[in-house]
């Protein structure tokens, strides 16, 4: 049965070694403050090593992204741990950048596997995705435990997918989507992309935004498929598309009610607060220009959604402040708790409504993790409104996911609300034309 626990981390009951000193499970005998000193020597960050009080080979771990290393002892190591981290880096980077990943997933630790197959997912070509998933079901011992049943109904989509086959339902049908922009109808069109993102990116490159349809074809009338992630496009016969329907986005350039109802107002006010040196990058893809327009899909979020002032305010507030402990730009679940973290050591909001700080330090803490671990946290806050608490966190979270449109793995299917849904086209536009930056 799925555990519902975040990560490694979460599921061994980790101690970071930064608290360790103060814990009743420390180990007898060790030099904590020799080694965190020596840590921070060679340039290593302490927050990412940890210690498990039930560990007995190699109780002590090294935690960062994809990289989960275990040592028996650190005293008098880090030297010799900093080459092995440096190294394993070094590999799986390198094993990214060839987008070779079952090397990737042989080098990564495999109780840890689960979780960054599932966060890689949709980066992974789709002819790979099942024969990786069936390599960890088969073979992972932890796959079991940590794949969730709707993630694994997701993964068997892909089976027998090859660069010559897209992926299928039960009955055979493919999702298709089809932008207008030179005037042939869907129903005559043989070109379309089983990636709306695809469709979106030929659609705003016209003035106005051409039109952009969904339909399904069944396998047997595709004639070509194109397998690559920038493309996904599929060669149909003509007229073989069925079930066809015109998408409802939002286009922001003809968009009215941006100005008639004040948004773009109530944008500038939080835009401005937002502080260069929160970030550990200023310029990165976690940092001022991800924070910008996760802000304004809120607070058209909360337009659409017709949200009160109190709820389009918790949301603007968690967008503002959701990523400022990061430290990094790569997966890192924990940040969420860091960054709230940091809003209550640095006093960067004075609270008047506790049950509001709640809900937004919930929000904030539990926002780069599934939602399924987050449903698990909510008994550990004060909160007065669950519900309410729930509305806010996936608005929340459908804000922030539309702008993964930055990295190229935008998953509509994941998106929980019908508003996020009309935002496609928006989230593309603020990336890519820096609208109100």
């Amino acid at each position: 049965m799925y555990q519902n626990k975040v990560n490694f981390i979460e599921r061994n009951s980790l101690i970071p070694l930064t608290a360790l000193a103060a814990s009743p499970l420390k180990p007898a005998g060790a030099d904590l403050e020799s080694c965190l000193k020596q840590i921070n020597e060679v340039g290593l960050n302490a927050g990412d090593f940890y210690y498990d009080p039930a560990g007995k080979g190699s109780p002590f771990y090294y935690y960062r992204g994809a990289l989960l290393l275990g040592f028996d002892c650190l005293e008098d190591k880090i030297g010799s741990c900093q080459l092995l981290i440096n190294r394993m880096e070094q590999e799986i980077t390198e094993s990214l950048t060839r987008r070779d990943f079952a090397r990737f997933f042989d080098l990564i630790d495999e109780r840890i596997a689960p979780d960054i197959f599932m966060e890689a997912f949709n980066f992974i070509p789709d002819h790979d995705k099942f024969r990786l998933f069936e390599q960890l079901w088969r073979f992972n011992p932890h796959a079991h435990d940590i794949f969730p049943e709707e993630f694994a109904q997701k993964a068997y989509q892909y089976r027998g997918v090859t660069s010559a086959r897209p992926p299928a339902d039960a009955d055979g049908f493919v999702r298709i989507f089809y932008s207008q922009e030179r005037g042939l109808s869907p129903e005559q069109a043989a070109g379309w992309t089983i990636d709306v993102n695809r469709a979106i990116l030929k659609a705003i490159a016209w003035e106005p935004v051409a039109a952009i349809f969904q339909g399904r074809v069944h396998l047997d009338h595709v004639i070509a498929y194109d397998h690559h992630r920038a493309v996904k496009e599929v060669q149909v016969q003509a007229g073989s598309a069925e079930l066809i329907t015109r998408l409802d986005f939002i286009d922001l350039r003809q968009y009215e009610d941006l100005k008639t109802a004040g948004l773009i107002g109530r944008y500038h006010n939080y835009a401005q607060q937002i502080d260069r040196g929160w970030f550990h990058n200023p310029e990165g893809i976690h940092a001022i220009g991800h924070t910008r327009r996760v802000l304004l899909l809120g607070i058209l979020l909360a337009y659409l959604e017709q949200y009160d002032l109190a709820d389009a305010n918790l949301l603007s507030l968690a967008a503002v402040y959701h990523d400022i402990g990061r430290e990094n730009d790569g997966y890192d679940p924990g940040h969420g708790t860091a960054s709230y973290n940091r809003v209550m050591k640095e006093q960067l909001l004075t609270w008047i409504d506790y049950e509001d700080q709640e809900i937004l330090r919930f929000i904030v803490e539990n926002h780069a993790i599934p939602d399924r671990s987050a449903y698990q946290k909510l008994d550990r806050y004060h909160l007065g409104d669950a519900e309410r608490t729930l509305r806010l966190y996936h608005a929340f979270k459908d804000a922030d996911g539309l702008d993964r449109v930055r990295l190229g793995d935008l998953n509509p299917d994941y998106l929980r609300t019908a508003s996020a849904q009309r935002l496609l086209v928006a989230a593309h536009q603020l990336y890519l034309e820096h609208t109100f930056d």
